[in-house]
C-alpha cells in the first residue's frame, strides 16, 4: 500500500484527489487546518503545527501533494492579498521543512502552483520553457511559492503544478461562468479574444497521478487542455451546450468596478499548452472545452 500525503486535501481539487487515491487503494494522510470525514479507514489526519514534532519526521512516506492554499476566489484588498501569498508561502515552506528532516524522504513532492506566472498576452503562447515574465500580483504570488520548492530539490524529485482554471460542477469557477447564461444573459467580456487556460477536474487528478507515478516527470508541469479557448469561443460553446443565448456583452470597465483587481483572471488571458504532458503522452479525457462543458452540465 502506498502512503500519499495530502496538504490542502479539504479543498476543491485536494477532495477529488483523495477519491481517486482511495479507489486506487493508497493510504492517504491529509495535512490541513480542518478535518473532514471521507467515510474511509485509509484517510488520517493531520495539523500543520504537527508537522514539526519530532515523530512526524520518523512516519513513511511514499508522496507528497501540496495543494494547500488560501482560495483566490475573493476581492484581492491589500489583507486578502496578504492572506494569498503567506498561505502558500507558509505551507510550501514547512512542506519543505518536513522533507530536509525526514529520515526516509518521499520518492516525489507534487507542488501546487499556477500559471499566472508566465504573464497575460493576447498573440503569445506559453509552455514549460516560458520564461517567468509576469509582474502583477498572482505573478509574483507564483514566482515567490515556486521558490519555496527550490529547497526540496535536493532531497527528492519535486513537479510544480501550474493550474490553469479547473472545471467542475462542484466547485471552481464552472458554476459561475455558467449562472450568466442560466438567467439569459450571457455572453463575452470586451472583445472577448482574451485566451482562456483551462483543465477538466478529472484530467487534472489523472495528471497529478501521472506526476506521482511517471519518474521522468519533474519541474515545471502545466495542468492545462491541449486546447485553450477564447472568450468569445467559450461563451459561444456555452451558450450552445446550454441552449441560452449570448447576445450580451460585459464591459471589461464593469468587471473591473465589480471585482477591482481580480477581475485580471477574467479580463486578461493566456494561451497556455500542457506541453510537458503531451511529451509523456498523457492521455486527456476531456481535450476540448466543449466535451468538458457537456460533461460537466450533464452530470
Amino acid at each position: 500500500m502506498v502512503h500519499i500525503v495530502v496538504a490542502g486535501g479539504t479543498g476543491f481539487v485536494g477532495r477529488h484527489l483523495i477519491q481517486s487515491l482511495l479507489d486506487q487503494g493508497h493510504k492517504i494522510t491529509i495535512i490541513s487546518r480542518h478535518r473532514a470525514s471521507h467515510g474511509e479507514h485509509n484517510v488520517h489526519y493531520i495539523h500543520w503545527e504537527q508537522l514539526k514534532q519530532d515523530r512526524i519526521k520518523d512516519m513513511h512516506v511514499d508522496a507528497i501533494v501540496n495543494l494547500a492554499g488560501e482560495t483566490i476566489n475573493q476581492r484581492w484588498s491589500e489583507a486578502a492579498k496578504q492572506r494569498i501569498l503567506q498561505s502558500r508561502i507558509t505551507t510550501t515552506r514547512a512542506v519543505a521543512d518536513w522533507v530536509s528532516k525526514m529520515e526516509h524522504k518521499p520518492n516525489v513532492v507534487v507542488q501546487g502552483s499556477g500559471i499566472s506566472v508566465y504573464g497575460s498576452s493576447l498573440v503569445e503562447t506559453f509552455d514549460e520553457t516560458s520564461n517567468s515574465e509576469g509582474h502583477d500580483f498572482l505573478a509574483e504570488v507564483v514566482k515567490q511559492w515556486e521558490h519555496e520548492t527550490k529547497a526540496m530539490e535536493q532531497h527528492t524529485r519535486v513537479v510544480r503544478l501550474r493550474l490553469g482554471i479547473v472545471l467542475s460542477n462542484d466547485g471552481g469557477a464552472f458554476p459561475k461562468l455558467m449562472l450568466p447564461f442560466r438567467f439569459g444573459v450571457g455572453g463575452k467580456i470586451g472583445k472577448g479574444n482574451q485566451w482562456f487556460s483551462w483543465i477538466h477536474i478529472q484530467d487534472c487528478v489523472n495528471m497529478i497521478n501521472k506526476c506521482l507515478d511517471d519518474e521522468n516527470v519533474q519541474g515545471a508541469v502545466n495542468a492545462t487542455s491541449p486546447e485553450p479557448v477564447t472568450n468569445a469561443d467559450l461563451t459561444y460553446i456555452l451558450a450552445k451546450v446550454l441552449h441560452r443565448p449570448h447576445f450580451f456583452t460585459v464591459p471589461s470597465f464593469a468587471l473591473k468596478l465589480l471585482l477591482g483587481e481580480m477581475s485580471t483572471l477574467m479580463v486578461d488571458g493566456q494561451r497556455v499548452i500542457p506541453q510537458k504532458m503531451l511529451d509523456h503522452r498523457f492521455e486527456f479525457l476531456y481535450p476540448t472545452f466543449q466535451q468538458a462543458a457537456t460533461q460537466i452540465i450533464q452530470k
